[in-house]
């Protein structure tokens, strides 16, 4: 995955430049994101490092395309969705900024800190679940776009299998099929990785890269995410990737701990099998090692041990560290419970127990 490790790296110092600056705090307005533009060819362009992203869409909450008719009875199911606040990665990557602090590279620290969430980087998105669309024809919005730079590297929330789709609506687009049957659809993507169609792959594995393909070309570059359970008809993506957050937020303070030699008890986080139960747990090293070297292979698990074993003499009040970190594990815990009330009710009663949320 030459493609995916050069990526993560470009996109992910340019993320801890902005979050270092305040640039997560300025996010403009979102733009309208569906265009009648044709289709372009996947890009392999790569963003320019020596300045922090500045983003397009997704940082405050979206009102919905406004550009066009909306058919007789649809504007009161529109009307009808209880819209969460809008959110980011911001608050993430400034949590992770202690173990880069400690001398672990921004690569590594990212690969490990991000779980599940796809879009590894800078990313704000809003609950734009059923908002009007009108390209090409009206439809309602059945997914949540996430807003990133092109070229942001796009990983598996999920364990199972990929196929691509080229061309329509949806662009350069991937699936992952779980072994239960659920799926989890990627669009508007600027390429793929170098998995291959058939291919399995594991939680963490880039699988493409944000983009502006079909019909979000000349917008502003974003993934369109979808879940489907059981392959069905889908459901909000936005409280997941709430809470998928909320739990990298979570486990951040054990991974500081880790890395730091400090003596701390591995915090007690639930981490739902939010679609299949062969989903990876959050916390063992072996596991963070393994996805560092998924997402960085020339970093991989070796480098990781180094550092490992050669910060632990630096001198920093790693004491004072956990302490912040664990109130900041206990505010993310909070979300995580809260994500959980907002998930019981919009989850069909069969998958409570297969999504961990009984």
């Amino acid at each position: 995955m030459a493609r995916g490790a050069i990526a993560l790296a470009v996109l992910i110092l340019a993320g801890f430049v902005a979050v270092g600056s305040g640039a997560s705090a300025q996010i403009p307005q979102p733009t309208t994101t569906t265009t009648t533009a044709a289709p372009v060819s996947p890009s392999t362009t790569e963003p320019p490092s020596n300045s922090p992203p500045k983003l397009v869409g997704g940082g405050g909450d979206d009102p919905g395309a406004t550009k066009g008719v909306i058919p007789p009875g649809y504007a009161k199911i529109i009307a009808s969705v209880k819209r969460s606040k809008a959110n980011n990665t911001g608050g993430l990557l400034a949590a992770l900024q202690p173990l880069v602090d400690r001398g672990m590279s921004r690569v590594d620290a990212v690969a490990l800190g991000f779980g599940r969430f796809p879009v590894v980087g800078v990313a704000n998105f809003t609950d734009d679940w059923l908002n009007p669309r009108f390209t090409p024809v009206f439809h309602l919005h059945e997914g949540t776009d996430i807003f990133a730079l092109t070229g942001t590297p796009v990983r598996a929330p999920v364990d199972g299998v990929v196929r691509h789709s080229a061309g329509g609506a949806g662009g350069t687009a991937a699936y992952i099929r779980t072994v239960e049957g659920h799926e989890v659809y990627f669009a508007h993507l600027d390429g793929f990785s170098d998995v291959k169609p058939g291919q399995s792959v594991k939680v963490g594995d880039v699988i493409g890269f944000v983009g502006s393909t079909g019909n979000a070309a000349g917008g502003a570059a974003h993934l369109h995410f979808e879940i489907h359970p059981k392959g069905k008809g889908p459901v909000n993506p936005k409280p997941y990737l709430d809470q998928w957050l909320a739990q990298a937020m979570a486990a951040v303070p054990q991974l500081i701990a880790n890395y730091a030699g400090t003596p701390q008890a591995a915090p007690t986080v639930t981490v739902p099998e939010v679609l299949p139960t062969t989903i990876e747990k959050i916390a063992p090293p072996r596991a963070q090692l393994a996805w560092a070297s998924s997402a960085n292979p020339t970093g991989g698990a070796l480098r990781l041990a180094e550092v490992e074993a050669t910060v632990a003499s630096l001198n920093v009040d790693w004491n004072h560290r956990a302490q912040v970190a664990e109130a900041q594990r206990k505010l993310a815990a909070k979300a995580d419970v809260q994500a959980k009330a907002v998930l019981r009710p919009l989850t069909p009663r069969g998958l409570l127990d297969v999504l961990g949320l009984r």
